[in-house]
């Protein structure tokens, strides 16, 4: 997502020039819209591996 944003930012001088800021923030949206799913889905996965972790003593030393 970093790329996506630094790309976003150096690229709006050009954007602006050549009209094409909806498409350049599709992008730069389309990138957040994929690590957001993907932060959800591995904080769902640890949480359920948490719980499942302390209902079986695993770990409970």
């Amino acid at each position: 997502m970093s790329a996506e944003a630094v790309e976003y930012v150096r690229g709006i001088p050009v954007v602006k020039t050549f009209g094409q800021s909806v498409f350049s923030f599709k992008r730069f949206k389309d990138a957040i819209d994929k690590y957001e799913k993907w932060t959800i889905t591995y904080t769902v996965g640890c949480i359920i591996g948490y719980f499942c972790g302390a209902a079986t003593g695993i770990g409970s030393g």
